[in-house]
């Protein structure tokens, strides 16, 4: 009789064990209430890259020779290039720079019939150009804008004509940040923007954009300068919803980029985060 009570007991010891290594095992798998860990370090570098990546704006430049055959003087003329284009953008993505950077804002490209067509000055000899596309962001309103030059009277020169020669160089790219990011709402209009009616919500679409854990917080803010001297008022606010308490711990990462628009201008600027 008293061996049957020891192996009843034995066998009530074996199930609470099985049953307590059951309950833990299920804590470890599902860990219920417990919040995923963030390196500092990781999210600031999530952060630096999500932002460089989101707001980078691509140009090239691409170098274009011209060299008269058969003109019999210098001046304004239409011209036209009538073969194969070695561009990737047309329309109003792509435009044409005189060599000293001036904007000829009277150009059409067209790489549906291969055509290159602007009104510039020619000289006898060789005349060189810089053929300009923006690459990224691909979208409206990061566009050329031309003037109707096509009733203008000057002379057309083209290659078919034999007027000239021409040469397409390597291209070179210039890469930099878009600014119409940091100026743009991030509700409608695509861009960084957290401080109209709707900064919440913006912030918590942002936080989405930039893959940021939707427990923890951030400040972005810029400061239009590459000198490391600076003041709280030279700080412009991109987004800033939240402000950390006393006792937390702030975590802060600058970087310097450049500021790039469609004419290859480039400006410094410093941009600096905040998380905790």
């Amino acid at each position: 009789m008293n061996k049957k009570r020891g192996a009843t007991h034995a066998d009530w010891a074996i199930s609470l064990g099985l049953f307590l290594i059951y309950i833990l095992t299920m804590f470890m798998i599902l860990q219920p209430g417990i919040q995923p860990i963030y390196k500092e370090t990781q999210l600031l570098d999530n952060l630096e890259n999500a932002i460089t990546e989101d707001t980078q704006f691509v140009i090239t430049k691409t170098p274009l020779i011209i060299e008269t055959v058969d003109l019999s003087s210098s001046g304004v003329y239409q011209v036209r290039i009538s073969s194969e284009l070695p561009l990737e953008k047309d329309g109003n993505k792509a435009a044409i720079f005189s060599e000293d950077g001036v904007y000829e804002d009277n150009a059409r490209i067209d790489s549906s019939t291969n055509t290159l067509k602007f009104e510039a000055f020619i000289n006898i000899g060789i005349t060189k150009f810089w053929v300009y596309e923006i690459i990224e962001p691909d979208k409206n309103g990061d566009e050329y804008n031309y003037d109707n030059f096509l009733n203008s009277g000057e002379k057309e020169i083209s290659n078919s004509q034999n007027n000239f020669t021409f040469t397409f160089g390597a291209p070179e790219t210039i890469k930099g940040l878009d600014w119409s990011k940091f100026t743009s709402e991030v509700l409608n209009f695509d861009g960084f923007s957290c401080s109209d009616g709707n900064a919440e919500e913006d912030y918590t679409i942002l936080k989405n954009i930039l893959s940021y854990p939707s427990n923890k917080e951030f400040i972005i803010q810029v400061i239009e300068s590459s000198s490391p001297r600076y003041t709280l008022e030279d700080m412009q606010d991109i987004c800033h919803i939240e402000n950390p308490f006393e006792q937390t711990s702030v975590f802060t990462r600058e970087w310097i980029t450049y500021k790039l628009n469609k004419y290859g201008i480039t400006e410094p600027i410093r941009i600096h985060v905040e998380i905790w």
